[in-house]
C-alpha cells in the first residue's frame, strides 16, 4: 500500500522521469511478484526501465533492472531455456 501511495506521489514530487520513481516503480513490482502477480510487475519493471534509459550515469540500474525483468519472465515461463 505504500509503495502505490508513493507512486502516485513520485511524478509530482520528483517528476515522471526521474531515478526515484524508476526506484519506486522497481520496489512495487518486487512486491507485485512477492504477491505472485508477475504481470503487474513486469509491467512496473518496464516502466522503470524506460525511465532509466533515458538517465545519463544511471547504466547500473538499468542492467539491475534488466536482471529483475529476466528473472520475472523466467518465473512466468516467457524465457526459453
Amino acid at each position: 500500500r505504500q509503495y502505490e501511495k508513493a507512486l502516485k506521489l513520485a511524478p509530482q514530487v520528483f517528476g515522471e522521469n526521474h531515478k526515484s520513481t524508476a526506484a519506486i516503480l522497481n520496489n512495487l513490482a518486487i512486491v507485485c511478484s512477492d504477491r505472485g502477480k508477475h504481470a503487474d510487475a513486469i509491467a512496473l519493471n518496464r516502466r522503470a526501465l524506460a525511465i532509466l534509459e533515458m538517465l545519463p550515469g544511471e547504466e547500473l540500474a538499468v542492467a539491475n533492472t534488466l536482471g529483475e525483468l529476466g528473472r520475472l519472465h523466467r518465473n512466468v515461463g516467457m524465457v526459453r531455456e
